[in-house]
């Protein structure tokens, strides 16, 4: 009987040291479960944080597309060359710094370390009766989901910034739109007729007698490289546009081009004058020429123009002595002037080799 009450009190001395020292271990053990539960609520609401920004970001890109198709839609507003390349400038700085929010973002929200393995761990360390064990690895996973934290709330950080930069961006650009852009000219509906006569008082048999008695011989350079041209095979050679600020529209396919639809004479001719925005092929349309013919109203940087193929660039090269030439008669108080013409598709200087630069 001695014996076994001496064991049993034995035993029971044994268990009561265990159980003064469990609270603590206890106590210390829910501290760490709590604050290893607040990491965890804190990585939810970065993930929160980091969702809104990439949405925002996207969104933001969207609305910032639609309204820069307004402002670069030339057919309906107009800003002027110094805040065109400002908007530019803007548009380019202010896409960046939302495609750099919604990546730092992605970044920081993708899932990159997951808790599987070491509740694993946890679990065979509660069966083994390992409690101080159990709390270091609590400890360690504390610790470690606070880094990732930081780190993570660190570039959300970074990402706030290039967001709010973006949004200074939109709001700057839609401030010069809304104090610098203008509606662009209205679409014509007519245009005034440029056909009239050459005031020569002569007939048109008599100003081809003319021209063909004072027509001067020409000679071109045998190794010439660019020649005149027939103004029809220019025409056949090019396609017809009408020049925006950025690009053109397409008036007439390239190959497609009639020259009788253009000019002062095209109003009665099968089909008429090619029109644009309301303007006429017969008017002076050219881009960047200021002519008081010009249409009022119509912006320097618009107008009808021919793009010829490089292949119909050389002309004649001087090999076909029966190039057009044309003429033009103008008369003066004291007399008349006969001007004469070859048409070229394309000019420059011909250099001989044995002269500086003759290799050109």
């Amino acid at each position: 009987m001695s014996d076994t009450g001496s064991w049993w009190r034995k035993g029971s001395l044994e268990a009561d040291r265990d159980l003064a020292a469990a609270p603590g271990l206890a106590k210390r053990t829910d501290r760490l479960e709590r604050a290893f539960g607040s990491e965890l609520t804190s990585s939810m609401s970065l993930n929160i944080r980091g969702t809104a920004l990439a949405a925002g970001s996207a969104v933001g890109v969207l609305l910032l597309a639609q309204f820069s198709s307004v402002w670069l839609d030339d057919n309906k507003w107009v800003v002027s060359d110094l805040w065109d390349n400002a908007l530019l400038l803007v548009l380019t700085v202010t896409v960046v710094a939302f495609g750099l929010a919604a990546l730092i973002a992605g970044v920081a929200v993708w899932p990159k370390r997951r808790w599987a393995g070491e509740q694993q761990r946890r679990l065979e360390k509660l069966a083994a009766g390992d409690e101080e064990g159990e709390a270091a690895l609590l400890l360690e996973m504390v610790e470690r989901q606070r880094r990732v934290n930081e780190r993570r709330g660190r570039l959300l950080r970074i990402g706030a910034i290039a967001f709010a930069l973006a949004l200074l961006g939109t709001i700057a650009q839609a401030m010069i739109f809304a104090l610098e852009a203008e509606p662009a000219e209205p679409v014509r509906t007519d245009g005034p007729s440029q056909a009239g006569g050459d005031g020569t008082g002569l007939s048109a048999e008599q100003e081809l007698e003319l021209a063909r008695r004072y027509a001067p011989r020409v000679w071109l350079h045998p190794r010439e490289q660019y020649g005149p041209l027939d103004p029809a095979a220019f025409v056949g050679a090019s396609l017809l546009g009408w020049r925006l600020r950025r690009g053109f529209a397409r008036v007439e396919p390239r190959g497609r081009v009639s020259p009788d639809r253009l000019g002062s004479h095209c109003d009665g001719t099968p089909g008429g004058c090619y029109t644009h925005e309301g303007y006429l092929a017969r008017e002076l349309t050219r881009p960047f020429m200021r002519r008081r013919a010009r249409p009022k109203g119509l912006n320097l940087r618009r107008g009808f123009f021919l793009d010829v193929a490089d292949s119909a660039r050389p002309g004649q090269a001087g090999r076909n002595p029966d190039s057009p030439v044309f003429f033009e008669l103008r008369r003066t108080p004291k007399e008349l002037l006969i001007t004469y013409w070859f048409f070229y598709g394309y000019s420059r200087p011909h250099v001989a080799p044995d002269l500086p630069g003759g290799d050109v």
